[in-house]
Formats: structure tokens, C-alpha cells, sequence
């Protein structure tokens, strides 16, 4: 990035325009495909959000615009501006950052600076790092200029509240939406559908009468809820198996979730662990046994890209084989999956499960 300007409000297109750190040959051009409006009320979410920023422009040059809301007590409306690279060595483009910094008091003003600076004729994409449905200062402005936004789950102050939210307000917010931890575990769905892909793969998934999954536990200051992936792909197989929530509770380490099948109970235990090698919340391994004795075990080769599937019963042993697990968490699969997918009813299906359970344990 270019160093930040401090610049008046409307010298922004100006100040962006005579930005020249990077000389205009055949190795730099200026190039857009979407306007990324980001909002951030929390300093670690900011921190976040411009890591985030950096592996979205390796990928997709766009133009950000970065709301930062402060906590100051004094009227407070910052804006800077810079130029930011996009792309690999050798096929550098050059895109624009605003940065709109405002305290509480200032907030109402942020959408008349935004608006004007929105690209034309080209997708505008909000990243949110709080539920919509609760900041009526910013988002209602900005909503009918948008085409997607993109949540942080963690942000939410219950897994459970963000639930029932989503499922009353799916269809006011008359946009596409993307969850971030929905598009993480992309690639375990995508390998499960794969490993299930036959009428016996996919009875023996169905007569499951436990399932533990294993998540990486490591804490980190961006991330207070490592448990949300593992919640969510148990309850994406517990709506396609078309289980029956019965209850939840905690065990030391371990969530208990208990499910009502036609033909038997099956338990879910999302168990944590600590590894460093991992991010905050990846899915470290899926164990499933079935009524009729057979044990299926899929661990992760983070390495390799790779799940690696062991099934055994009393009589057999099956060699192990490997299946694709790409790592969503930086990379073109997981720009695709939060800029171009949509969400399925499997999305809105898992969240009827989520939004059952016990508020005090999610």
C-alpha cells in the first residue's frame, strides 16, 4: 500500500487520481472489478478486516472502502486515501482504498461520503462485521446499492440470536448473502457429498448413531468462538440426515448434541483441541459409527490438501484413500465461495437447527 493522505472529504477522486507511487508503465495498470464497502466497529475486527483486504486483492482488484467506527467521546470524521496492489509479481494492478474513520456521533455522515464513491455499473459488495438487522445508520443507506453482503458470524453476540435473525430477515434484506463460516467449511461439505456419493456410502451415513467432530480450539484475539464451524457442519448433516433436535449440553471440553432419528437416537460430540498448526476454528477430523458396527474416520493432511478416509467394521478393514480438502482459508476457492456462490436452502435449513438449541450453551 501507498502511504495514506489525510485529505478533505471532497478532494477524495482528486487526491485518488494524483497518487502516482506507482509509475504507469505495461507492468501497472489500474483495474476494478467491484466496489468492497467494509464496516468494522472493533479494533481487533479492523485488524482483521485488512488481512482480509489483502487476501481479496491478491486475488480480485477491486475498490475498498474501510469504515472504521471509533469509540471517541469528540466528534471525530477522518479520510484517507492510497493506492493498494492487486495481484502477483509481474501482473501488479493498481486499486483504490478509501479509509473513513468516524466516532458514534459522525456515523450518520459516512453514507453521503460513501455513495458518491461508488464505482458504477459494477457489483457493489458490503462486508459487515455485525448483524445488519441492529446498525440502522449505516446499512439502510447503503442497502440499495448493494448486490451482496458478506457476515462474520463471530462477530455476533449469540450464535443462537444470529439465527433466529437470519431466518426473519433473509428475505428484507433483498440482496445475496454470504456467511464467512458457511464459505470455511465449503470444502468439508464438498468432500462429505464426495465420500457419500453412492445408495451404500450414503445408508451407512444414515444409520449414524454418533458423530465426533474435532475442531482446533487455539484462541486467538480475532477469534473468541473457534466451536462455530464444527456447529455448523453437524448441523448441515443433521438437516440433509433429517434429524430431530432433542437437546444440548456441555461436557468439559466437549458440546453434546443429541438428535431424534426415525429409527434410533444419534449423539454429536464437537470436541476441541489445540493446534497451532491450524487456524482458529478449522476442523481438525470427523469420526462417524454406524448402527451396524462400521467406523468411519476422516482426518485432515493440511499439508497434502487432503482428507484421509479410514472405514473399518468387526469383519473388515478397508485401505485407507485420500479425497480433496483444499484450504479455503486464504486462497481463490474461498474468494469464489464468499464473492460468487449463494446460498442454499441446506444454508437456511442448517440455521433452523441451530436457531432450536439452547441459547445458553451456543
Amino acid at each position: 500500500m501507498s502511504q495514506a493522505l489525510d485529505i478533505q472529504i471532497p478532494d477524495i477522486e482528486k487526491a485518488l487520481e494524483n497518487l502516482s507511487e506507482f509509475p504507469k508503465d505495461k507492468k501497472h495498470n489500474k483495474a476494478c472489478l467491484f466496489t468492497l464497502i467494509i464496516y468494522a466497529h472493533e479494533p481487533k475486527r479492523i485488524k482483521q478486516h485488512q488481512e482480509l483486504i489483502d487476501n481479496i486483492l491478491d486475488k480480485f482488484p477491486c475498490r475498498i472502502i474501510f469504515i472504521q467506527g471509533e469509540d471517541k467521546s469528540t466528534k471525530y470524521l477522518h479520510v484517507g486515501v492510497a493506492n493498494v496492489k492487486s495481484g502477483q509479481e509481474g501482473t501488479t494492478v493498481i486499486c483504490d482504498q478509501i479509509t473513513i474513520k468516524a466516532s458514534q456521533s459522525e456515523l450518520a455522515r459516512v453514507p453521503y461520503i460513501v455513495i458518491p464513491h461508488i464505482i458504477p455499473d459494477l457489483p457493489v459488495y458490503l462486508l459487515w462485521s455485525q448483524t445488519p438487522f441492529k446498525e440502522h445508520i449505516i446499512f439502510p443507506s447503503l442497502q440499495p446499492y448493494a448486490s451482496r453482503i458478506i457476515f462474520d458470524t463471530e462477530c455476533s453476540e449469540s450464535l443462537h440470536q444470529f439465527s433466529e435473525e437470519m431466518l426473519e430477515n433473509m428475505n428484507v434484506l433483498k440482496m445475496d448473502v454470504m456467511d464467512i463460516n458457511w464459505a470455511l467449511i465449503s470444502n468439508w461439505r464438498d468432500m462429505l457429498v464426495q465420500l457419500f456419493d453412492t445408495p451404500t456410502k450414503l445408508s451407512s451415513l444414515q444409520k449414524c448413531k454418533s458423530l465426533k467432530i474435532t475442531y482446533n480450539n487455539a484462541k486467538t484475539e480475532m477469534s473468541c468462538c473457534p466451536a462455530i464451524r464444527a456447529i455448523y457442519l453437524q448441523g448441515w448433516l443433521a438437516s440433509k440426515l433429517k434429524w430431530g433436535y432433542s437437546n444440548v449440553e456441555k461436557s468439559d471440553n466437549s458440546t453434546i448434541i443429541n438428535y431424534d432419528t426415525n429409527d434410533h437416537p444419534s449423539i454429536v460430540t464437537l470436541r476441541s483441541e489445540n493446534d497451532e498448526k491450524l487456524p482458529s476454528g478449522a476442523i481438525i477430523s470427523i469420526e462417524l459409527n454406524t448402527v451396524d458396527g462400521f467406523l468411519i474416520n476422516i482426518s485432515r493432511n493440511q499439508s497434502l490438501s487432503q482428507a484421509v478416509i479410514h472405514i473399518s467394521s468387526q469383519e473388515q478393514c478397508e485401505l485407507p484413500y485420500t479425497l480433496p480438502l483444499p484450504d479455503v482459508h486464504q486462497g481463490l476457492t474461498f474468494m469464489k465461495e464468499i464473492f460468487y456462490h449463494k446460498l442454499s436452502d441446506h444454508y437456511l435449513d442448517m440455521l433452523k437447527i441451530i436457531s432450536k438449541m439452547d441459547k445458553s450453551v451456543l
